[in-house]
């Protein structure tokens, strides 16, 4: 059996709300990636596998029902006006053909994901979280 190996990376966005976020990213375990929001106020994603985000309860349960668009959804509104997040995964068993490719934006609140496959959609998050008052 290959392994499959990956790579996630992020641009640096300036955040309106540092601490929110930072909220925001402890109610979530992340998968292939860390996190790292900066002393200026600046957010980045990084690491040596393939991005995932699952959301815990109160007592680190896994809740069901939530993955990437949801923990993009709720670090939008703290985005500082203008900035754009840019994720993007790239990823390969072996070397072989496919390579597996993805990418998620963020502007304005609106989350993007975009694959080899498709060439890009909007993604709606959990109802929870859309419900949720904007900051």
């Amino acid at each position: 059996m290959a392994t499959f190996n990956a790579t996630t990376s992020s641009n640096l966005v300036e955040l309106s709300n540092p601490d929110a976020v930072m909220e925001v990213l402890n109610q979530y375990t992340l998968g292939g990636a860390n996190s790292e929001v900066t002393d200026d106020g600046e957010l980045t994603f990084h690491g040596y596998g393939w991005m995932s985000a699952d959301k815990l309860d109160e007592h680190d349960r896994l809740l069901e029902g939530y993955e990437m668009v949801d923990l993009l959804a709720e670090i939008a509104p703290h985005l500082r006006k203008g900035e754009t997040l840019d994720i993007q995964m790239v990823g390969n068993e072996k070397t072989r053909f496919p390579l597996a490719a993805a990418r998620y934006t963020v502007t304005d609140g609106e989350v993007k994901m975009f694959t080899l496959e498709d060439g890009g959609k909007v993604l709606e998050p959990n109802q929870e979280i859309k419900s949720q008052p904007q900051a």
